[in-house]
């Protein structure tokens, strides 16, 4: 600590703390990252640009992560990992049952999807009114399409959890029906309930575009997940890959764009809405579908990085099992990397001068907080994997606040 504390003084020269061993080097180092937070603030514009992206990174990495280390290393460690929270709430005899139900229920409808397709509904339903002021009638389309859209998504996970009850008791033991807090009956019914309702109000809206985009979803849904011949199209990666995108890429975007512009001034007819589409595909809403074909494609490639070793026992030949982890890891930054490029070079070819450098700064921010967050990831740590993998979802929450503001 003697040794640690030679460095906490101004330096006398340049080699003042180049004497040490490098283990003392080492020492003293790693003391100064533990106080940095007391440490005086930066003096210089590296130093406060280090700073503020420490900042965001805190902010958009799950807290109480296990392998993290100070961002100054670079690097994250694997720490041993705590009892998975999965089993504790069937071992709870006192807790209430409606809140333990309502507890696993959120669990089973996986959170992190369904805050993306609210806001991706949310930001498309916006970018459609291109400035229009939002309105009774535009409050209530968006009510209109949010409820169908959130049962049809827990539908959707949950056939998933059903039909892979034994590789998520490797991969996700802390899922409802992998730790027995939900039993199989309960979890078809779930699937079953939620899927009908959602058809149901698609059909009572009226709105044919939302019909045809939740019943797309579905069918999707269906043929990614269960097992059955010409089916379980998730082992094969060029189709998971297909199913993913079809949804996040395509239908949300379109189908809620098109069902909006039935609640948005002046109101159209369903007709005129996909009668018109392709001019409506050379302007941002067609940008966006590309962005986002980009980012579908990471998501349903980077989901199954953390899955590995369920998939490899299970016999799922994923492309993380056929490539193996790290290739696919630098893949997926590779290509989100290029769709923000892509975003801010679009962004700078708009007119509208506001928009222009609100979308060019937000995108090149975004950019430069995925590559800081991704060279730090230990790609030998399956909870740093899985860490990375929410951050990237985290970014797909914000890139929903950036697209209502193409103009």
């Amino acid at each position: 600590m003697l040794q640690g504390a030679r460095c906490l003084r101004r330096p006398q020269s340049k080699l003042d703390c180049l004497g040490h061993t490098r283990s003392a080097q080492a020492h003293c180092t790693g003391w100064l990252v533990e106080r940095q937070p007391y440490a005086a603030p930066l003096r210089n514009w590296t130093g406060n640009r280090r700073e503020l992206f420490d900042r965001l990174d805190r902010l958009l990495t799950p807290s109480g992560s296990g392998c993290s280390k100070p961002r100054l290393f670079r690097r994250t460690a694997c720490q041993a990992q705590g009892p998975t929270g999965a089993g504790r709430l069937a071992q709870d005899d006192g807790a209430n049952g409606l809140l333990r139900f309502i507890s696993s229920l959120y669990q089973f409808s996986r959170p992190h999807t369904m805050l993306g397709t609210f806001v991706s509904v949310v930001s498309v339903s916006l970018l459609a009114l291109q400035g229009s002021p939002v309105t009774l009638p535009v409050i209530k389309g968006m009510v209109v399409a949010l409820l169908p859209a959130l049962l049809m998504n827990i539908c959707i996970v949950g056939l998933n959890q059903v039909y892979d009850v034994e590789i998520d008791k490797v991969n996700k033991p802390y899922l409802p029906l992998a730790s027995g807090e939900f039993d199989m009956a309960t979890g078809v019914r779930i699937v079953a309930a939620t899927g009908a309702s959602a058809l149901i109000l698609s059909a009572l809206s009226g709105s044919v575009p939302l019909l045809c985009t939740v019943a797309g979803s579905l069918a999707l849904g269906v043929v990614y997940s269960v097992d059955l011949p010409l089916m379980r199209w998730k082992q094969y990666p060029v189709l998971a890959a297909a199913c993913v995108l079809s949804v996040r890429a395509v239908a949300v975007q379109v189908g809620f764009y098109l069902h909006m512009l039935l609640y948005s001034p002046p109101a159209i007819a369903p007709g005129e809405g996909a009668a018109s589409l392709l001019s409506l595909l050379q302007g941002p809403l067609g940008f966006t579908m590309g962005f986002m074909f980009l980012f579908s494609i990471v998501i349903a490639l980077f989901k199954d990085i953390p899955d590995t070793k369920g998939d490899v026992q299970a016999d799922v030949r994923t492309l993380s099992v056929r490539l193996g982890v790290r290739r696919v890891f630098w893949i997926c930054i590779g290509l989100l990397e290029l769709a923000y490029l892509g975003a801010a070079l679009y962004g700078a070819s708009r007119p509208v001068l506001w928009s222009k450098a609100l979308v060019v700064a937000g995108h090149g921010l975004l950019g430069a907080l995925l590559w800081r967050h991704a060279r730090g990831v230990d790609l030998t740590c399956n909870r740093s994997i899985t860490d990375c993998y929410m951050f990237v979802w985290r970014l797909f929450y914000l890139e929903y606040l950036l697209i209502p503001l193409f103009r």
